[in-house]
Order: structure tokens, then sequence, then C-alpha cells
């Protein structure tokens, strides 16, 4: 599917547009295609104008296209795969690029390849402070079966091995571009976490990665799995401190 516009959008016939975007009103509209253009995600920069707009942003979330991050509309994974839209790590990684021109100007020199990114999809601390209102974590684990179950759930499990298996709902999940296969890096709602320790004993989302379990796994993957495990404890601290370039501020004489 070919990526839109909101010029192209108006042009199109009502009735291709309503199929299009299950018929979303002219406003809705053009904050979700705004929301999408942005590397946060946000269809508008004031918080008075979630008041003007407040019927439209309840359409969008209604449909799982908008979700709130404390005061912040923040439009979904759902909502920019409706239109076509680049992902937030594309949007960020190319004002990124576009606020540094030098890369550009590398990639010249390199003969046209590109430096390589620092490893990290998240450019701005603000994604990393969404991220500690969300409330989520970091959590390697390994799809255990393409197909989903009758329930829509992923079957996964916390090593590889069904002694640790449990089950997700995508729409929980938010994959990270780390993932390889069934090697999964997502960031999951901690409650779900908890929830899940509970349901399925022995499966401590929180804690120490484990090693793959079996003997299917090549050097490969456990090469990657370790990389995996390295970046969630990267994700995680990022996370818990705010951003890339900041600390934590405790109480005087607390620990971290």
């Amino acid at each position: 599917m070919a990526r839109i516009s909101v010029t192209q959008l108006a042009a199109m016939p009502t009735p291709e547009a309503d199929k299009l975007l299950a018929g979303l009103s002219p406003l809705a509209l053009q904050l979700l295609i705004a929301g999408s253009q942005h590397p946060e995600g946000r269809p508008n920069t004031l918080h008075d104008q979630n008041i003007a707009c407040a019927p439209e942003l309840k359409e969008l979330e209604d449909r799982g296209l908008l979700r709130w991050i404390g005061r912040d509309p923040v439009v979904t994974v759902a909502g920019r795969d409706a239109i076509d839209a680049p992902s937030e790590y594309e949007v960020s990684l190319a004002k990124f690029r576009a606020d540094h021109p030098w890369i550009e100007k590398r990639k010249q020199e390199n003969g046209g390849v590109l430096p390589r990114d620092n490893g990290d999809p998240h450019i701005s601390d603000m994604a990393y402070r969404n991220y500690r209102t969300m409330g989520v974590a970091a959590v390697p684990v390994v799809r255990m079966r393409i197909e989903p179950t009758v329930k829509g759930d992923l079957y996964l499990s916390r090593d590889g091995s069904t002694r640790k298996r449990f089950f997700v709902a995508p729409k929980r999940m938010i994959d990270q571009p780390e993932t390889r296969g069934d090697l999964i890096l997502t960031l999951l709602p901690k409650w779900l976490c908890h929830h899940i320790a509970k349901r399925f004993p022995g499966v401590n989302l929180l804690g120490v990665t484990p090693d793959l379990v079996g003997e299917n796994w090549t050097d490969d993957d456990r090469k990657k799995w370790e990389s995996l495990a390295s970046r969630a404890r990267s994700i995680n601290t990022r996370i818990r401190n705010g951003g890339v370039g900041q600390r934590a501020r405790g109480r005087y004489g607390a620990t971290a």
C-alpha cells in the first residue's frame, strides 16, 4: 500500500477513504496523519488543543489508533499502520539525520554508505520519558509458534523452553528494531509482567535474562540472544533515568 498524504486523501472518493480508515472524521484523520509524522507520535503540541479536538481524539482512542501518555495523546502502532505511515523509529531517525547534516556528508565520503547508527533506535529523551510514564520494561523473549492461539495471543517463552512458556496479546507488545526472527526484544507493561509471573510460576520477565535452552540454537542465535539481553538492560536504564543524558535523582543518601 502506497503512503498517502492529507491532500491525496482529500482527493479520494468518499467510499474509498471511508473503507481505508473506517469512516474517520476529516479532523480526526488530519490529527492521525500529523501524529504519524511526529517523532513522538503527538498529533498536536499544545495542551489546550486537546480540549478543542477532544471529540476527534476520543474518536481515535476508541478505534485504538491513539493512546494517552500522561496529558499527551500519542498515535499507536495500529494508527501508523492504518495509513501506512513510517514507524516512530523511522521518523525519529529521519529527524535526527535532518538535524545532523554531517551524516549525509559522511555518507558521501564513505561512498554512499551511511555511518553505523549508535545502536539506540529511540533518538529522543522524550521517548524514554514516555516509556517511563507508560510503565514498560524491555524484555527478550522467544517466539515458540508463529500462529497465534485461538484467543489471538502469542505463544512465547522466557528461554526457549516449554517449561517457561507464557501467552501475551500482541497489542500489549512494542517490538524493538533489534528483533531477529523468533528472538524478540519487546517492551511489556510491568503490571503485565507481574501478572504473568503469578499465572505462570517460574516466568520472571523482570529478572535476569536466562540462557537459551535446547540444542537447536546456533552459536549466532546465542550471540544474538546475549546482545538482546544487553540491549534490554540499556533500554531499561534509559527508561529509569528518563533519557540518555540524564541521571535519575533520588533523595540524599539513597542508593539505586
